[in-house]
């Protein structure tokens, strides 16, 4: 067998391809990889792959574009049976882990431990300070690891999804606000929301920083590529107390309305504003369905906004999974 680091653009559709084996799960299907989000990410690996010459011209702008995919591969007979990968996140020098797996034959050997540990090195001589990633609660053999390899838990959020059967009404203000679009790279209100309202735990590996929220350039300029490419409609809205330009709550959706994969939404709130929760996720809902009608929908909350979690379980939201945050210090 050989460990080998992941070559680009070469490895996109290797990766892919062992992804979507690896991360099958008949025992616990609530961790498999989904139809739809196969689909989304085999769309993403090959606009990626054919828009490489543009990444390639905006990485020396770009140490986020030069680290977008790093990490490692087991091969066994020229097969890749095992991946962990590797992506910088921002400037302030975190990474998220965001694959590590193995064919269910090769588990139990310790390869995940020498894959990880290969990345976790590799991370650090690339300027990694921090690494964090997620993982499903349950998922035991995957959390012993990450002891092992001294990851410590700082948050947990819950995973919900819904399969709508027709498009969701819009939801009314409640008095006292009004609403405003809000720019996929406007940082600042959404900086300002979240060192109001964040745990303190969180700071070590999701620093509140200017760093973590501002886009280089280079970002803002291939990103809307991007999502055009994979048939993405972005909206964001934010609310504000009337009168006021405090941004207290923001809301909405990443719409599929072309090509394959799940609607997305999102939201945050001020937990000072508990009766902006419902409004926000049924607006997020609204758009959602109405530029993309017949999509799942998808939507993660953090165990800390309870308001949140509240109002999707009365939307008819699913709780489907429960996730751990964990980080570890390079």
């Amino acid at each position: 067998m050989k460990l080998r680091e992941i070559r680009l653009p070469d490895d996109l559709v290797t990766v892919m391809n062992a992804a979507a084996v690896i991360f099958q799960y008949p025992d616990h299907p609530e961790w498999s990889m989904q139809p739809d989000e196969q689909a989304q990410m085999t769309e993403g690996m090959r606009n990626i792959r054919r828009m490489w010459p543009v990444f390639r011209m905006l990485q020396p702008f770009s140490s986020q574009l030069r680290d977008i995919l790093r990490g490692f591969v087991w091969e066994d007979k020229g097969a890749v049976v095992g991946i962990a990968t590797a992506q910088k996140l921002d400037t302030t020098q975190t990474w998220l882990i965001g694959a590590v797996g193995l064919l269910p034959e090769y588990r139990g050997k310790s390869l995940a431990s020498k894959m990880l540990r290969a990345t976790l090195d590799l991370v650090q001589s690339r300027g990694g300070k921090r690494v964090r990633l997620g993982m499903f609660a349950t998922n035991h053999p995957a959390r012993a690891l990450y002891d092992r390899m001294g990851f410590e838990e700082y948050d947990g959020s819950i995973g919900f999804t819904m399969e709508p059967q027709k498009v969701v009404a819009p939801p009314v203000l409640p008095d006292g606000y009004e609403s405003l679009p809000l720019g996929r790279f406007e940082w600042r209100p959404r900086l300002a929301l979240d060192q109001r309202i964040s745990p303190q735990r969180l700071q070590k590996y999701e620093p509140l920083v200017e760093a973590r929220y501002r886009e280089p350039l280079a970002i803002r300029a291939i990103v809307p590529l991007i999502l055009r490419a994979q048939g993405i409609r972005d909206e964001t809205l934010a609310i504000r107390v009337r009168g006021t330009q405090e941004i207290v709550a923001w809301t909405g959706c990443d719409a599929i309305v072309r090509r394959s994969g799940p609607n997305s939404i999102r939201a945050r709130i001020d937990p000072a504003h508990p009766q902006l929760a419902a409004y926000a996720l049924q607006y997020a809902l609204h758009r959602a369905t109405a530029l993309a009608p017949d999509k799942r929908i998808t939507f993660a909350a953090r165990t800390w906004m309870p308001d949140l979690l509240a109002a999707a379980d009365v939307l008819g939201l699913e709780r489907k999974t429960e996730s751990l945050s964990l980080g570890l210090t390079l």
